[in-house]
């Protein structure tokens, strides 16, 4: 089995809302990538180790353009702007709801273990780089 014949076969989660059922794919790299180059507060909160309870305080201090976006990242479609616009309109009942889809969809283990395993491996990862630093590249040709 390849890891397309599994892609194939996964169903997304689904999040009844007062405008339908939406998809919930989670985010992936590339989704987070977006996130972390366009929000600060997502940057820091993950480079940080904090890991943000997403209560209805938190969606509130994060800004409605940040929930925007990682409802249109957590739905599948990371940096488009139509479909943050669309995030937007969904009443907060609606917002929480698939904000909480999309927690659960990209950090199965939670966001806390998923921040510690990175944490672990970005302290392996130092370990491997040489104590000096690399020699400078001559761009001489």
């Amino acid at each position: 089995m390849s890891l397309l014949d599994i892609v194939g076969a996964a169903a997304p989660r689904v999040v009844s809302t007062s405008i339908g059922d939406v998809p919930v794919t989670g985010i992936s790299v590339r989704g987070l990538a977006i996130l972390m180059r366009r929000f600060d507060v997502i940057r820091t909160a993950l480079t940080g180790g904090e890991v943000p309870d997403f209560s209805i305080e938190t969606l509130v201090e994060l800004g409605p353009d940040v929930v925007d976006a990682i409802i249109a990242a957590g739905t599948g479609s990371p940096g488009d702007a139509a479909a943050e616009q669309v995030a937007g309109t969904l009443v907060i009942e609606d917002q929480v709801a698939l904000i909480e889809a999309i927690v659960s969809a990209t950090f199965p283990k939670g966001p806390k273990s998923f921040l510690e395993r990175i944490t672990a491996m970005a302290g392996q990862a130092h370990h491997l780089l040489p104590s000096s630093p690399l020699p400078a590249v001559s761009s001489a040709a």
